[in-house]
């Protein structure tokens, strides 16, 4: 959080009421910002997704409610792969390997810039939700989950083992020359959109840009693979309303926050602005349907959470330390087994998580050689 938002929020005669955030702001800002629980119309919070209500949590409290949403998707080159005799986009990370396998080498003789795949593979929060996507899609926790524990800390457990097998995969995809690092949302989309990847990760609004660019090659749009068909996984962007905790008006914050979240005012919102929203209904809205493109792809998404509510104002810190390991363990400057384990350890300090266990005392005489223990 900035020094001077942080003023601007703890003060005890801040004119603000009610704040737009973004979804990872939520741990940031979780102490500045008035508990929802017991606020909250229950009937108004059960009308929207349950895992974009959950965003607004920080360690059991609801600081925050959902505005609009924002999900990971996969963007692929159709014409390519009808190209090589594949009928649709993958659904499992196997079978996008065996595209790849199939694609990029041939493709690349007549294209040197050919990419099979561009995500976000960089230094910065973009990889830190590709990352999460990859567990998310293959059940392997969430690094950092909402009671603090450090999901991949032991490599012998299912999460670890998995953690360890999805590393390994995306190192290996980078060696094979398949997949390109270093770019963020802006660049990859670049890429894309000059027809040079066969596979592009990024937001929903690389639709309205592929749109707006006049490709020449039909394109589709759907939800990332997972380790088996029906299996994916989505990280979520978007926007929350919270209420400062110095407000004067609690009760009628409030009720501006429950009518900011109501079915008629996302409405308004999607039809203007063209946002994804949170309220489950909307998405069986001929009218919103219209607007936003396919409503089933984004109807029940699967979302995968950034530990921002858990980090609280650690969390860039956490984040670093995500996206910085899994950037070594890709492309090969560190293993999988060495950047798993130094990234939990930079978690567990930033955040004072004990991953040693209570202290054992250890009798000096089992210390000493057996000849002078006697």
């Amino acid at each position: 959080m900035s020094k001077s938002m942080e003023t601007v929020m703890a003060s005890s005669n801040l004119f603000v009421d009610i704040f737009h955030l973004d979804v990872v702001w939520v741990g940031d800002y979780a102490d500045y910002l008035l508990p929802l629980n017991d606020r909250i119309n229950r009937t108004v919070l059960l009308a929207h997704n349950e895992q974009n209500v959950e965003a607004g949590m920080s360690l059991g409290r609801l600081v925050a409610v959902p505005q609009a949403a924002d999900f990971g998707v996969m963007f692929t080159r159709m014409d390519i792969l009808n190209k090589y005799g594949f009928s649709r986009p993958p659904q499992t990370w196997t079978e996008m390997e065996s595209m790849l396998s199939a694609v990029v080498a041939t493709e690349r003789k007549s294209n040197p810039s050919f990419i099979g795949y561009i995500g976000q593979l960089s230094r910065y929060e973009g990889m830190t939700c590709n990352v999460l996507e990859w567990l998310k899609s293959e059940s392997a926790g969430s690094i950092l989950e909402p009671n603090r524990t450090l999901s991949l800390l032991d490599p012998r457990l299912p999460n670890g083992q998995r953690a360890q097998n999805i590393a390994n995969r995306w190192q290996t995809w980078v060696r094979n020359g398949w997949v390109a690092v270093g770019h963020d949302e802006m660049s990859a989309l670049r890429e894309w959109t000059r027809g040079n990847a066969l596979f592009h990760r990024n937001w929903p609004f690389v639709g309205a840009q592929t749109r707006a660019a006049r490709v020449s090659w039909p394109w589709a749009v759907t939800k990332l693979p997972g380790a088996k068909p029906g299996m994916s996984g989505a990280a979520l962007g978007g926007w929350m309303w919270g209420v400062s905790k110095a407000t004067k008006n609690p009760e009628a914050a409030v009720k501006v926050l429950e009518w900011l979240m109501s079915v008629q005012f996302q409405k308004i919102r999607t039809m203007t602005y063209g946002s994804l929203p949170t309220v489950k209904a909307l998405y069986d809205d001929p009218d919103v349907c219209t607007i936003i493109g396919d409503c089933n792809l984004f109807r029940d998404m699967q979302i995968a959470h950034r530990p921002s509510g858990a980090a609280g104002k650690e969390y860039q810190n956490v984040s670093i330390s995500i996206y910085d390991s899994w950037y070594s363990i890709v492309t090969g400057a560190m293993s999988a087994t060495k950047g798993l384990a130094l990234m939990n350890r930079e978690i567990a300090d930033a955040l004072g998580i004990d991953i040693l266990g209570p202290p054992t005392n250890i009798h000096t005489r089992t210390l000493l050689p057996s000849s002078l223990s006697r």
